[in-house]
């Protein structure tokens, strides 16, 4: 947090050093008056909250690598990171030698040669990259692949005109984005099983199917909210297939600390074996040009007005047993997990779940859930999972009437309303106000 710097101060504290107070007024020249704008916006960063104290001074809320003190010249290749964006605590962490020589290593590995690049009107950096120099292909067990996906021109018109043909987008990954990304990586793999007292900080509300069969599916039409959120806390809407403690998601998350800004973005997740991640960075393939797995989402629905739903699906090619992550009403196929990757997704599922989760710092009010709203039964106000459905047999069908529902705070609800019609067909609602706080 610094505080604002004015023109009028710049102009006192010059006057002041360079004119010892001199009576009247000081005309400064062309240079001069450049120079105090040069300052203005090195001292006067971009803020996600400006607080105005009781005595009328005015504080940004500045993003920690953005401060003043790395326009330092000798701390402009700086390796301090603050414990914030991890634990919500203050200070800051300093790499080690090592492990900051392997974060370069893994930024080698992410950020490969483009052969064009397009910046969102958000200032997303996503590099067109050769599919088989993707991210995907530095997995172990991908090294020897011989997978030749049939390559499509982009059928959506995107900013920038998407990727060219024989190329995916990938998000141009900083050494700041490897440090976020492990930690919530790690931190989110050891959360995925609610209402136990190890995981405090965590809140559940979902719809789970009985592991009793094998599926080969769950998809649903997501309705996509953002949801404010603080530093070190997270907020989604998902689908989940799983396996014992192999499990894949896909859907919406305002998260900061992971992507950098309080937007709502696309996200997918990849527990398998001992490298969990999210989006594109360990053994998931991408296919599309013309849609990244983890861009932003606008617009997003609004409390009693539009909805905008994310239509998503996981299903697995029951052939050749590897799992397709499918997008938009007519199931395209945007990318995939080879089942080789697994051990036990590798061959089935045997569970899958509809739901929302948040996670805040113990002692921290936790965020609001869905639409971060109480349950109203209306679709214009509920966060939704319309046309829910599961994948038994290689044939798609409504999730069963006896769901099981899990919900792990008194702040939070999910309800099954199976099959509504009216072109929503089988219903999921799920959210809550959120301010919970403890395990």
């Amino acid at each position: 947090m610094g505080l604002r710097v004015i023109l009028p101060y710049l102009l006192v504290c010059y006057l002041f050093f360079y004119y010892k107070w001199a009576e009247g007024y000081v005309k400064l020249s062309k240079e001069e008056d450049l120079e105090l704008e040069e300052q203005l916006k090195r001292l006067n960063k971009p803020s996600v909250k400006t607080i105005k104290t009781k005595y009328g001074e005015l504080y940004d809320c500045v993003d920690f690598y953005k401060q003043p003190a790395f326009d330092h010249p000798l701390l402009k290749n700086h390796n301090f990171h603050p414990e914030g964006l991890i634990h919500g605590f203050k200070g800051y962490i300093k790499l080690s030698k090592e492990e900051d020589l392997e974060l370069e290593e893994q930024l080698k590995r992410l950020n490969k040669p483009s052969v064009k690049t397009i910046k969102t009107k958000y200032g997303e950096l996503y590099d067109c990259v050769d599919f088989y120099k993707q991210p995907a292909f530095n997995h172990p067990l991908l090294k020897n692949h011989n997978f030749h996906p049939e390559m499509r021109s982009a059928s959506i018109p995107k900013r920038g005109g998407g990727c060219p043909i024989g190329t995916v987008p990938i998000r141009r990954t900083t050494k700041d984005d490897l440090i976020r990304a492990k930690f919530h990586s790690e931190m989110y793999a050891s959360k995925l099983n609610p209402l136990i007292k190890e995981q405090p900080g965590t809140r559940f509300a979902l719809a789970r199917t009985k592991l009793n069969i094998d599926y080969d599916g769950v998809g649903a039409d997501i309705s996509v909210w953002n949801i404010p959120v603080n530093s070190s806390q997270y907020t989604a809407g998902r689908i989940k297939i799983s396996n014992g403690a192999e499990s894949l998601e896909a859907g919406w998350m305002v998260n900061p600390d992971l992507y950098g800004d309080g937007r709502t973005h696309m996200y997918i997740f990849t527990n398998a074996g001992q490298s969990p991640c999210f989006n594109a960075q360990c053994g998931y393939v991408h296919l599309r040009p013309d849609m990244p797995v983890d861009g932003i989402i606008d617009p997003v629905s609004s409390y009693g007005g539009n909805t905008f739903v994310l239509t998503l699906a996981i299903y697995q090619d029951v052939v050749k047993k590897d799992w397709f992550l499918k997008m938009t009403k007519d199931h395209t196929d945007i990318g995939f997990w080879p089942s080789k990757i697994f051990t036990n997704l590798g061959n089935t599922a045997n569970q899958t779940e509809w739901g929302g989760e948040v996670f805040s710092p113990l002692g921290v009010p936790a965020p609001g859930m869905g639409s971060g709203h109480e349950l109203e039964e209306d679709t214009t106000k509920d966060a939704i999972f319309a046309n829910a459905n599961i994948v038994v047999n290689n044939t798609i069908v409504n999730p069963p009437r006896d769901l099981k529902l899990l919900v792990d705070s008194f702040k939070y609800d999910v309800r099954n309303e199976g099959n509504v019609g009216d072109g929503i067909n089988y219903l999921i609602i799920y959210g809550g106000v959120g301010g919970g706080t403890g395990s």
